[in-house]
């Protein structure tokens, strides 16, 4: 089955976008929370202005596969008693763990759903 790629209108001309491009002109979907809260799906980058603070991921079907999600200390407050933590959906696992931690001043994760399970990088 041949794979369709989506086609975007840029300056009048047309561009077919492949897997990872970002739509010529866009800004990736950013907000800041100083309180624990729930990633959504308009979200791609979420910056934390305090710590500690959870992050709690979307179940991954609601995701879906290919949803990714940056969370980064933006305030610099993270450390090993101070953690962000990212807590996965309900039994969901993020590689293997119900939680992941940012435990490192002005650290950050990548979250990346397969659409059944979360991975980090």
């Amino acid at each position: 089955m041949a794979v369709r790629t989506p086609l975007v209108l840029v300056s009048g001309q047309m561009q077919q976008l492949q897997a990872g491009d970002s739509i010529p002109g866009s800004t990736p979907a950013y907000r800041s929370t100083a309180i624990s809260t729930t990633a959504t799906t308009a979200d791609m980058i979420i910056g934390c202005t305090a710590a500690p603070v959870t992050i709690t991921l979307m179940a991954a079907a609601t995701a879906g596969a290919g949803f990714t999600l940056v969370i980064k200390d933006q305030g610099g407050n993270a450390t090993g008693a101070n953690a962000i933590t990212i807590d996965a959906s309900g039994a969901e696992l993020i590689d293997g763990a119900l939680t992941k931690d940012i435990k490192s001043q002005y650290g950050s994760v990548s979250i990346y759903c397969t659409g059944t399970a979360w991975g980090a990088y």
